[in-house]
Formats: C-alpha cells, structure tokens, sequence
C-alpha cells in the first residue's frame, strides 16, 4: 500500500482486519498452520521493510504455502486433471452407501494435489 498511513485507532483497525481476511484466506486454502503463516508475516530482519519472510518455492512448498513447483501451464494441465477427477467421481456412486463420493483436499494425481 503506497501513500500517508494515520497513525489512528480506525487504521488499525482497518489494517488489522485486513490481515485477518488474507491469513484466513491463505490457511483454508493451503496447508500451512495460521501459526506458522503468522509467525512468518510478523518476522522482522529479513525485508528492506523489516516485516515479513522471504522463502523460495522448495521452502514454500515444505511449509505448505503451495502443492508444488511449476509454472502457468502447470497450473492449467492440473486445474484440468482437477476437474476431469470431479467429473468422474459425480459419476461413480460411492458402493457403501449410494451415496456420490466426497471431495478430498489431498487426493487425486499426486502430480496435482489440492
């Protein structure tokens, strides 16, 4: 965010439930802990900025930012797979119970996990 920050109880307020939405947004959509992101948005020393960590994509990948390494075309291919496994199982009953199987977080292609 460029420009004049004031330093007021509502731009904190602002800021801090700003925070709040993208950490929620990034813990049910990824597998790393809150706790482990907070901790890596709150560490200082490591930015011209002091606040925050810089990691690259094999870490990114062990904290649980991200499933794996790859580029856009990557993403597409997988996106597609993605979408051809759901198709799949809306067509396959679950034997048990009849019943459409569940979606799972970590199944499918190991190559494109969710």
């Amino acid at each position: 965010m460029n420009g004049l920050v004031l330093g007021v109880p509502q731009s904190f307020s602002y800021f801090e439930k700003m925070q709040d939405r993208i950490t929620r947004f990034v813990t049910e959509n990824s597998r790393i802990s809150r706790k482990d992101f907070v901790r890596l948005m709150m560490a200082t020393g490591e930015l011209a900025m002091d606040v925050g960590t810089s990691i690259d994509g094999e870490e990114a990948v062990s904290l649980g930012l991200i499933d794996h390494l790859g580029g856009l075309s990557d993403g597409i291919e997988c996106l597609y797979r993605m979408i051809d496994e759901d198709e799949q199982k809306k067509e396959k009953p679950d034997r048990k119970s009849g019943d459409k199987k569940a979606k799972k977080k970590d199944g499918g292609d190991p190559s494109c996990r969710r």
